[in-house]
């Protein structure tokens, strides 16, 4: 089963919508094995508070369980359940078992989210991101700018994220980095 798949893409839905079913690794142990999964952690894999301000976002859990944190509560999903984010909102997602779940996500409207998140997924299985799910600053950069207004993170404040792709994107497009990576190799 491939890790994570297009099911439904923004171009068949005229943006509407995009869905993915992707692979959660599971909630990491010391003594997890790491060739449980055929590909590497991506930053999805980790739970970093972020905010979609533009997008509403669907999980369904296909298989195994879900974790998902917004306004100071915790709710766990299981096999069959479904949670809708709406735009604006804060939120962690993670895996909390000792096995892999496999989830479907959806983004109303698609906007960029099929881009950026083949593009993560892309550049973690090329080894560019590190073991806590971080790309390189300029890479990050680079790939925010690329996708503007899809995603920030909410430990930085979102005028100073604005101000450092700002500063970094073209730093990091001159040292080579790529704004976007596709799923069947050919972006």
């Amino acid at each position: 089963m491939e890790p994570l798949v297009v099911r439904t893409s923004a171009e068949e839905t005229g943006g509407e919508f995009v869905r993915f079913e992707l692979t959660l690794y599971p909630r990491e142990r010391a003594d997890e094995p790491e060739a449980a999964l055929h590909h590497r952690r991506w930053p999805i894999d980790f739970p970093t508070e972020h905010v979609h301000p533009n997008q509403d976002e669907r999980w369904e859990v296909l298989r195994g369980g879900l974790y998902v944190s917004t306004g100071g509560t915790e709710k766990q999903l299981g096999e069959g359940e479904a949670v809708t984010l709406p735009a604006g909102v804060p939120h962690r997602i993670w895996n909390p078992l000792d096995e892999p779940s496999r989830v479907g996500l959806e983004f109303h409207p698609a906007h960029d989210a099929q881009s950026l998140t083949e593009t993560l997924f892309v550049l973690a299985q090329l080894g560019e991101i590190t073991e806590t799910g971080q790309l390189h600053p300029l890479q990050l950069a680079v790939t925010q700018a690329a996708h503007p207004d899809h995603l920030y993170l909410t430990a930085i404040p979102r005028s100073l994220q604005r101000v450092l792709v700002g500063v970094l994107a073209p730093i990091g497009r001159r040292a080579g980095y790529r704004p976007v990576y596709r799923l069947d190799a050919s972006g």
